[in-house]
C-alpha cells in the first residue's frame, strides 16, 4: 500500500496507474456497477414519484420540498456519476491518467450521497419528533447524529480533492462517517417501532393490529435496504484497505435507496388507509367497527374529532392503547390527533372526493 502523500504528486499518480492496469476490475469495475444500478434506482424512483403526485398531489410546502429535493439531488448524482463514466470508459478508455488523477466528480459523490441521505433522514426525523409528542430531546439527538455523519463525510469529499492518495487519513474519516449514519438509521428505525407497539399487546379491534402489524413490517422494509448497504460499503472499505474500490459500488447506490425508502412509505399510506377503513370480521359486541384511539399515546387532554359519520375520541393515555368507537360506526373518515396532519401529511383534493381517512406511513 502507498503512504500517504499530500497532494496528486507524480509518484502518487503513477502508483495509482499501476494499480489500476493490474487490477481494472477492481478499480474501474465498482464506478460501471454503481451507474448501473443507480440507473435502476433511478427508474424505480420515477415510477414511485410518479404515483405519489398522482396520489396524493401537493400535501404540504415541507413535505413536497423534501420530496422533489431528495429526487433532484439524486439525479444530480446520477449527471455527475454518467458523466464520469464517459470520460473512462467512452472518451479517454484506455487512458489510466485520466483516472488516476481524480476528477471532481470523484470528491462530489460522497458529499452529494450524504446531503441525499440527510434530506430523506430529515422526514422520518421529523415523524419521530411528532411521534414523540414533540420531544426536542429526541430530535435534537437524531439532527446531532444525521448533522455529524453529513460534516464527516463532507470532509471526505474535501480530503479526495485535495489529498485523494492519504489512505490513512480517509479511512480515519470514512469509518466514522458510515458509523454514525447507520447509528442514526437504526436510531430512527428502533424509536418509530417501539411506539407502534412492538412492545406487544391486541387491541379489540382485527383492523387496528392488522394496520399496526403492517406499519411496523412498512417501517422494517424501509429501513432495511439502505441499512444494509451502508453497512456494506463500511464493511468492504475496511476490507480493501486502499487495494482497490469496490466499495464505490455501495456508496453509490446507498443515497438512492433513502430516496425510495422515502417515497415507498409515502405510497403505503393509500393501502392502510383501506385497511383501516375496512369493517371487522367476526361477531359479537365489536364486530361494526372500533377507533384506533390515541395508537401512539398521549399526554394531552381528551379531546373529539368530528367527521361526516362518526366521531372519533382520543383518550389521555400513556401508551399504545385502543377502545371501541364512541359511536359504536365505523371509521371512515380521518384518524388524527392534534399533530394529525402534519404527522400523516394533508389530503389532496382528491382524497377529500374519495373521504378516505389520513393514516401514518412509517419512519426510517
Amino acid at each position: 500500500m502507498m503512504d500517504p502523500v499530500i497532494g496528486k504528486g507524480p509518484s502518487a499518480i503513477d502508483y495509482v496507474i499501476e494499480q489500476a492496469k493490474n487490477d481494472p476490475v477492481g478499480w474501474y469495475g465498482p464506478w460501471l456497477v454503481g451507474l448501473i444500478v443507480l440507473t435502476l434506482m433511478a427508474g424505480i424512483v420515477t415510477s414511485q414519484a410518479t404515483r405519489y403526485f398522482s396520489t396524493f398531489g401537493f400535501e404540504s410546502r415541507g413535505l413536497f420540498t423534501v420530496v422533489v429535493l431528495s429526487i433532484l439531488l439524486m439525479l444530480t448524482q446520477w449527471i455527475a456519476i454518467l458523466n464520469v463514466s464517459w470520460v473512462w470508459f467512452v472518451a479517454r478508455f484506455g487512458d489510466y491518467r485520466a483516472f488516476a488523477e481524480v476528477p471532481w466528480e470523484a470528491w462530489l459523490t460522497p458529499i452529494i450521497g450524504q446531503v441525499t441521505a440527510f434530506v430523506s433522514q430529515l422526514f422520518f426525523a421529523r415523524r419521530c419528533y411528532t411521534l414523540y409528542h414533540r420531544n426536542k430531546l429526541i430530535f435534537g439527538g437524531l439532527l446531532f447524529g444525521m448533522f455529524t455523519s453529513l460534516a464527516l463525510f463532507t470532509m471526505v469529499g474535501v480530503v479526495v480533492a485535495t489529498d485523494p492518495f492519504n489512505i490513512v487519513l480517509g479511512r480515519n474519516l470514512t469509518t466514522p462517517a458510515c458509523c454514525v449514519n447507520l447509528a442514526t438509521d437504526l436510531a430512527i428505525a428502533g424509536l418509530t417501532l417501539w411506539k407502534l407497539g412492538i412492545r406487544g399487546g391486541q387491541s379489540y379491534s382485527a383492523n387496528t393490529d392488522d394496520v399496526l402489524r403492517r406499519l411496523r413490517n412498512l417501517t422494517i422494509e424501509a429501513a432495511v435496504p439502505p441499512a444494509i448497504c451502508a453497512l456494506l460499503n463500511v464493511l468492504v472499505y475496511l476490507e480493501t484497505n486502499g487495494k482497490n474500490l469496490a466499495y464505490t459500488a455501495f456508496a453509490i447506490t446507498t443515497p438512492s435507496l433513502y430516496v425510495c425508502s422515502l417515497l415507498f412509505t409515502l405510497n403505503s399510506r393509500r393501502s392502510i388507509r383501506q385497511k383501516l377503513n375496512a369493517p371487522n370480521e367476526g361477531g359479537g359486541l365489536y364486530n361494526i367497527g372500533f377507533e384506533l384511539s390515541n395508537v401512539l399515546g398521549s399526554g394531552s387532554k381528551a379531546r373529539q374529532t368530528e367527521s361526516r359519520r362518526t366521531t372519533i375520541v382520543f383518550a389521555p393515555m400513556s401508551g399504545p392503547t385502543f377502545a371501541a368507537n364512541a359511536s359504536m360506526g365505523v371509521v371512515d373518515e380521518r384518524v388524527e390527533g392534534s399533530q394529525g396532519p402534519e404527522l400523516y401529511g394533508r389530503r389532496s383534493g382528491d382524497d377529500d372526493d374519495d373521504d378516505e381517512p389520513t393514516t401514518p406511513g412509517t419512519s426510517h
